[in-house]
């Protein structure tokens, strides 16, 4: 039986663990090596998530095998939105179900707070996460910023609940 709650301290390994590993697998030949495969911050962002879980959910059956995060969205432009920070499952459980269930956790966290829409940003050469949003009923609309720690695009998807 799976159960999707907040993520408590003790759960920040797993959680850079899982963020690590599916962060690879998605975004090879997308994201530079050396800030994919950048092992030397992984005590440092364990010691981070630790600190600050405001947001944080995971999804545990029997181990943690995806997690969000999620606030309120910092956009100007989208004021009274719900974001969808991160999403990452596991890669050996991708296609199961997780994801699609800590989105739909994640739109009713959204409407239990007020929110009647939500947002989410996604690399724009990233097709696999663009078509799993899509299908959920995310539709691009408009946004965009540049990545931070690397050259790159991300491209804004939001829905109205």
């Amino acid at each position: 039986m799976h159960n999707i709650r907040p993520a408590t301290p003790s759960d920040a390994p797993r959680i850079v663990e899982i963020n690590t590993q599916a962060r690879r697998a998605a975004f090879v030949g997308m994201i530079p090596d050396e800030y994919l495969f950048d092992d030397n911050d992984i005590a440092v962002r364990i010691e981070r998530i630790a600190g600050n879980l405001t947001g944080y959910f995971v999804f545990e059956d029997i181990i943690i095998k995806g997690f969000i995060a999620a606030n309120p969205c910092p956009d100007a432009d989208a004021e009274d939105v719900f974001e969808l920070r991160v999403l990452y499952v596991e890669p050996q459980f991708q296609g199961s179900g997780i994801g699609t269930s800590l989105v739909l956790f994640f739109e009713k966290i959204a409407a239990d707070h007020g929110f009647n829409k939500v947002c989410l940003y996604v690399l724009q050469e990233n097709t696999k996460a663009r078509t799993f949003y899509t299908r959920l009923g995310y539709l691009l609309d408009g946004a965009q910023k540049a990545a931070t720690n690397y050259e790159g695009t991300h491209i804004r998807y939001s829905k109205t609940l």
